[in-house]
This record gives structure tokens, C-alpha cells and sequence, in this order.
């Protein structure tokens, strides 16, 4: 059974959406045979195989308007081609192009929307033309929901009630492994670190971060910052990035390290005694998913997908325009080695019961094989 993955980002080029795809094939291979279609960039072979997956690389993130010409080829390609399912990331332009060509070719297709605010149906129909991009979704198969909120969504546009389905993201935990965490005593006169994951990007916030490390580390003055992620593609991304860098202080300088683009994150998130995710929207943020099944405490924005990740036993969710309350509350755990070991334990435990990359890999193959044209 062909499945064509259409889906902007995919490995080596590091995203959350796009290494949870990247896994979720390692775990199908044998059952289905994939192509992947993904944005290339000049330093990337345009074929290549991952596992047993052939990789086409399409246009570059490096030209204009990289994202509206991946659609148009993506759209173009599909319409001379022939698969059993296509599986697409996201409602951007290569999404609509995708949706439109299987349609047009009568092939079944699955999306993945990603992001409240972004890609959620109520949001695409407020956008110029909403009613034809609802119509356009609804000529899905299925629309797989990383959440439940995204699902509720769904229903609140009007759209048929068993088009969205709920798969979560899912975390190989025997890669994320548990990490023991040395530093048990307090956390107010003792090393101690905290983490930001993604790309560097104004929704994301990773200024509210620094302005928040800023102030616990005047209580805390042996806590360090590490920044996980690469620049943003676009030139003002790249600026703000850059604007970022230059704003911290000398004195924080060797407290705060900005690691880049990391091929394998593993090693620096795990070590980390929290993470702190500021964002203002998100769908199921797989940086605070992977970090729980570490041990790593998260401080999150209360966002309602972000809900049915943390809780009081795991982590903290805090006003995203209350700098205070996200100082307080570091303080207070850095303060406490007893209920910091008791959530560091509860976050694995979550993740083990609800977030689990095989159990998320059954439920794609369920809906492929639902799902994909036979014969």
C-alpha cells in the first residue's frame, strides 16, 4: 500500500511536526510503503531515502515565497501521479494543493492540522474565503487532531462530526529516557537549568523567556539558559533572532547559551530541570512532551490544548502576560527538591499512559488502512 506524506518540514531539517511524522514512519515501514514529498534546501540531495522511505525534496527554503512554490509543485506532481493515501502536514499552501489534487485524482486523503490560531476550521473560516476552504477540508477522509481542543474546533465550524479524529503526538520513550536528575538539593544556591525548544520566532516568545530568566536568576544566580532551536526562514525571523542574541546583557552571557539548530536535542533537553514554553498558540507541542518523558518540569502558557498535557502533579500553566507568576512559580520549585522529584516522576508517568509513540503509530495505521483506496 503506497502513502504519499506531503509535509513542508521533514529530517534532517529539525521540526516538531515533521520529526513526529519522520517517527511515526520508522514505526509503519513495514506495513506501508512511503514517499515523502518536503521543501529542500541547497545543501540537501534532492532524493534520498530514509529507511525504507524515498525523500523528494521540492523547492528550497532558501528562495521567495519557498512555501507557496512547494504548493504549486506539490499540486502539479500529484495531479501525474497515483498513490493509495496521502497523508498531509498542515492546512498551508502545500496542503490546499494536496487536498485539491487528490481530490481532482480520487485519491483519499488524511490531514494533520497543527496549530490553534493557525490552522484550526474556525480560524480557516474567518480567513477570505473560509467557506471554500471548509469545503475543501471536508473532502478529506479524515482530519487527525493532535488534540482534543482541535477537535472540538472542528465541530464548532460545522463540519461532519466523524471527519476529526483524535490521534495525539507521540514520544518514543525509549529514546526520551527518563534522566535522574544529580542536582537534588536546593535549587535556589545549587546549578540548575532551564530550557527553550523551537525555532526562534515571535510566537513562540523566547524574549518572554529571557525576560523571565532575568528576573529568577537575580534570585537564583546559579541557574542557566539554553536556547534549543535554529533562526526563523524568513528574513525578518532571521532579525528578530539576531535582535535576541545581542539583548543579553554581559553579565547573563555565560549563563545563557543560544545551541542552534542541534541534530539530536536529546541530550541537552534532558538535563534540564524545566522547561519554559511561553508560546501564545500551539496544537500538541511535541518540545514539552518530549522534555516530560525526560523528567523536565514544564511552565506553559494555559492554552487549552496545553491543558491536557500539564497539571498541577507535572508542571505549572500560567498566565502567558503574567511575567511575575512564571518567576514566582520557578522560584517556588527551584525552592522545593522534594516536589520537583515528585513531578519530574509524574511527567514520565504521563507521558508513558497517554503519549506513547506505539500506541500513537497503532493509531495511524488504523486510519491509513481505514482509510486508503484498495485495489
Amino acid at each position: 500500500m503506497k502513502i504519499l506524506l506531503v509535509s513542508p518540514h521533514f529530517p534532517p531539517r529539525y521540526s516538531g511536526a515533521g520529526q513526529q511524522a519522520a517517527a511515526i514512519i520508522e514505526r509503519l515501514e513495514n506495513d506501508f510503503e512511503f514517499t515523502v514529498w518536503t521543501l529542500g534546501s541547497p545543501e540537501l540531495e534532492r532524493e534520498s531515502r530514509f529507511g525504507s522511505a524515498r525523500v523528494v525534496r521540492l523547492g528550497s527554503t532558501r528562495k521567495p515565497a519557498y512555501g507557496r512554490v512547494f504548493g504549486s509543485a506539490v499540486g502539479l506532481r500529484l495531479l501525474r501521479s497515483r498513490f493509495d493515501l496521502v497523508w498531509i502536514q498542515g492546512a498551508g499552501p502545500a496542503g490546499w494543493a494536496a487536498l485539491a489534487a487528490s481530490r481532482l485524482r480520487g485519491m483519499p486523503a488524511v490531514l494533520k492540522l497543527t496549530l490553534e490560531g493557525e490552522d484550526d476550521p474556525v480560524t480557516l473560516r474567518n480567513r477570505s474565503f473560509g467557506r471554500a476552504r471548509l469545503s475543501l477540508l471536508s473532502s478529506a477522509q479524515a482530519l487527525a487532531c493532535p488534540s482534543r481542543r482541535l477537535v472540538e474546533l472542528c465541530h464548532s465550524a460545522g463540519l461532519p462530526p466523524d471527519l476529526p479524529v483524535h490521534v495525539p503526538n507521540g514520544v518514543d520513550t525509549r529514546r526520551w529516557d527518563f534522566v535522574e536528575k544529580e542536582r537534588l538539593g536546593d535549587g535556589i544556591g545549587s546549578e540548575a537549568s532551564v530550557v527553550w525548544v523551537g525555532a526562534i520566532q515571535e510566537r513562540k516568545r523566547p524574549d518572554f523567556a529571557l525576560e523571565v530568566f532575568r528576573r529568577v536568576v537575580e534570585r537564583c544566580p546559579r541557574l542557566h539558559l539554553h536556547f534549543v532551536g535554529g533562526d526563523g526562514r524568513t528574513e525578518h525571523r532571521r532579525h528578530f533572532a539576531q535582535t535576541l542574541r545581542a539583548g543579553v546583557e554581559e553579565k547573563l552571557r555565560e549563563r545563557v547559551t543560544f545551541h542552534g539548530h542541534v541534530a539530536d536535542p536529546v541530550k541537552v533537553i534532558s538535563q534540564a530541570d524545566f522547561i519554559i514554553h511561553p508560546s501564545r498558540a500551539e496544537g500538541l507541542p511535541n518540545a514539552v512532551l518530549e522534555a516530560m518523558a525526560a523528567g523536565v518540569i514544564p511552565l506553559a502558557s494555559d492554552l487549552p490544548a496545553l491543558r491536557e498535557i500539564v497539571d498541577p502533579s507535572t508542571g505549572r500553566l500560567l498566565d502567558p502576560d503574567d511575567a511575575e507568576a512564571w518567576v514566582d512559580s520557578m522560584t517556588d520549585l527551584l525552592a522545593d527538591p522534594k516536589l520537583r522529584a515528585g513531578m519530574r516522576a509524574g511527567c514520565r508517568r504521563r507521558i508513558e499512559q497517554s503519549f506513547d509513540l506505539s500506541a500513537v503509530s497503532d493509531s495511524y495505521r488504523r486510519l491509513f488502512l481505514s482509510h486508503a483506496a484498495r485495489g
